[in-house]
């Protein structure tokens, strides 16, 4: 990618999350999203509830529930837990990672990310051949497909009267035999 696509089109946890994956960056490992948020605390409230009083425990969790409903969370080694990330956050990881990158030259190469289109100019219309009259106008074209049409269709008719024919000629013999 980039470094102006980057900044221009990674706007979004997701996205930062992702290019750092794709690039094997771990400046995004310290973040979760919301089901892996749960996983954590789900997994710790056992140990939670042997070290706390069921009072510190509900205090707790009242603090993390009011958190819930972030799309990630960003581990805090201070407090020993995660907090909702915010904005800055982002801008602060999306900033690293741009200055690693940066330092590390690992950007892509204008020239080696776009692909090459072959320049095709429009013709000179001097040296366009003129298209050939029709032999037909679309009239006449028409007029001559509802004749076709109709003459399969006759010919359709026909041969429907043929079989309705022939079937009735078939059962009044069978009701002759059988009387």
């Amino acid at each position: 990618m980039l470094r102006d696509e980057f900044i221009d089109n990674v706007t979004t946890w997701n996205e930062l999350v992702d290019f750092c994956e794709e690039e094997g960056l771990s400046f995004c490992d310290e973040l979760c999203g919301e089901d892996s948020f749960n996983e954590w605390i789900d997994g710790n409230l056992v140990s939670w509830a042997h070290e706390h009083s069921w009072q510190d425990l509900m205090s707790m969790l009242n603090n993390y529930d009011s958190i819930c409903g972030a799309d990630y969370y960003l581990w805090d080694d201070y407090e020993g837990g995660y907090r909702r990330a915010d904005d800055s956050d982002f801008d602060d990881i999306k900033n690293t990672v741009i200055e690693f990158m940066d330092e590390d030259s690992r950007w892509d190469d204008s020239d080696e990310d776009e692909e090459e289109e072959e320049y095709e100019p429009e013709p000179d219309p001097d040296d366009v051949e003129p298209t050939p009259e029709e032999d037909f106008s679309f009239g006449e074209m028409f007029t001559a497909g509802v004749g076709c049409v109709r003459a399969i269709n006759e010919k359709a008719l026909e041969a429907a009267r043929q079989q309705d024919k022939a079937f009735a000629e078939f059962a009044n013999i069978r009701v002759n035999l059988s009387i």
